[in-house]
Parts: structure tokens; sequence; C-alpha cells
């Protein structure tokens, strides 16, 4: 192998949505390749962001570390989620305020806004809901115009957006809550990760606690909200019809599509096809919604 062969094999399989048990040899072992050769930290960073996002996690805080060590800032925050969430072991939220302090430091708003959440759960600081707020509008502040998807634009208002609510504020917290929808969705169209459809699922958690959902409006992520009960729905899709049922199963919603059966509705959509891409990836070839 040359850096070439494996940056060419990273480029070429990274378009893919989904990858088969070879690919994905290829492409970590192009990945460890340029780590070995040109001991490159974000390589050491994107090939621990792939095992996490495989939920790998002792194989994605190997090469975190690796890249930490190396000075990279991004590696340091996604140290501090490691500790934060427990993910090889139980949560260590010294540990996770370190990591996220230094990051801030440097100027990483994801970092800044996990600070603000332990100020708002009392991890390892006081509560302080006064503290949390301030820094929450703060952040939001220095965001509000980003037109850069990976920037945390939808976590950031989402939380702000709770924060307005709170405070009696609806028709503000409502808008904010479809803005960090929509720069997510299109964030999702190209980065499809399992921690972007959770927040999407939080998303539209609070928006339809203060405004009713309208299936005539409705896109892809709205399943999140039919899926809490039985129901079918029908799609179209390059001139195609396609269904999905939800049905109870035991007390749980278990989805059909295609044949295949999913055991949740959020198993469904982190793994549904449609000619071989990602469900959620293809919102806008999705079209006339019914909701039966």
């Amino acid at each position: 192998m040359t850096l070439t062969t494996a940056q060419h094999n990273i480029d070429t399989l990274s378009r893919k949505s989904v990858l088969t048990p070879e690919e994905e040899f290829v492409y970590t072992e192009s990945y460890r390749f340029i780590i070995k050769t040109t001991h490159d930290p974000k390589a050491m960073l994107y090939l621990g962001g792939y095992y996490y996002e495989e939920k790998n996690f002792g194989l994605a805080k190997k090469y975190y570390e690796m890249a930490a060590k190396a000075g990279d800032m991004d590696a340091i925050e996604c140290l501090g989620y490691i500790y934060y969430y427990g993910r090889v072991g139980n949560p260590d939220y010294e540990k996770a305020y370190y990591y996220y302090s230094k990051a801030a430091e440097a100027g990483n708003l994801e970092a800044a806004t996990k600070i603000a959440d332990m100020y708002h759960n009392g991890y390892f600081v006081a509560k302080d809901e006064a503290e949390y707020a301030k820094r929450i509008e703060a952040l939001y502040l220095k965001i509000q115009s980003t037109q850069n998807l990976g920037d945390p634009y939808p976590e950031i208002t989402g939380r702000y957006a709770a924060i307005k609510a709170a405070n009696g504020d609806t028709k503000t917290a409502i808008a904010l809550y479809r803005s960090a929808r929509e720069f997510l969705a299109q964030r999702i169209h190209y980065n499809p990760f399992w921690g972007n459809l959770s927040i999407m699922q939080t998303l539209l958690k609070g928006l339809y606690a203060l405004t009713p959902f309208d299936p005539k409006s409705m896109d892809v992520f709205d399943l999140y909200e039919v899926g809490k009960a039985p129901h079918e729905v029908h799609f179209r899709s390059l001139g195609k019809s396609y269904q999905i049922s939800f049905a109870m199963n035991e007390g749980h919603v278990i989805v059909k599509f295609l044949n295949k059966a999913y055991p949740s509705v959020e198993d469904f959509m982190r793994k549904a096809l449609l000619g071989g891409e990602m469900l959620v990836t293809e919102r806008d070839q999705l079209y006339y919604w019914e909701v039966a």
C-alpha cells in the first residue's frame, strides 16, 4: 500500500452509507497505514471517530488518546464524551470536565456546550440553572449565523429553545426548534451518525410538546413521532410507492419496511435502507407522505 492508495481507499469508501466487512477492513487498514507512515493526528482522530460511530468505544478511545497526545483539540473534546457517557466503564465526570474545559478554552463550542450541561445536571460542579442558561445563551449568540453543518448549531439551539419554553416564550421556542431541525436534517444528509439521529429525536420531542404534529407537512424524521403508536405510513420516492408499518408487540412498537422488521423506531431510523442508501439521508427524495 502507498499513501496515495490509502487516501484513495478512504475517499472512495467514505462516500458509502454502509460498508461490507471487506470494505471496513480496507477502510480501517488504510487509516492505520497513514497513521503509521505520517503520524498525522487527524487520521488518528478520524479513525477514532469511525470506531465511535461503530460503538467500538475501546478502539475509539485508543485513537482519540493518540490524537490528543499529538495536540489535536477535537480529540481532546472527544475524550470528554468518552468519560462523560462512560463509554469504557462508569462515567467519570471529573475527567470529562478536564477534557471539555481544555477543549473549550481552545474555542471548541461543543465542549463548551457540555460544560454548560454539567452545570445543568450538577455533574462534578454544583448544579446551577442560571449559569447553565447564561452559558447556552452566550453560545447561541456566537453560533446563530453559522452555515457550517459541522458546527453544533442544533445542539445549542435546541437547548436554547428548551430554556425559552421553560420561561414561557413558546413562540420563540418553536421557531428555534424548527430552525435546529432543518439545520440538522441537512447535516444528516451527509452524516447519518447515530448521535445526530438521537439529537433529532430530542428536538422533535421538544417541538411537539409545544405544537401539534401536522401530517400534511411531515418528512422522514417525523417517523419518530408517528412511530409512538401503531400506524401505517405511505410515501413515494422516484415514482415508486412504499409502506412503513408500525405495530405493537408485547408493549413495544416494531417497524416493518421492505420485508424487514426492526425492533424499535430508533433501530429502524438508524438502519433502514432504500436503494442501498440510508433512508434518513434521502429526505429530499421522499414525498407524498400519508399517515393511516
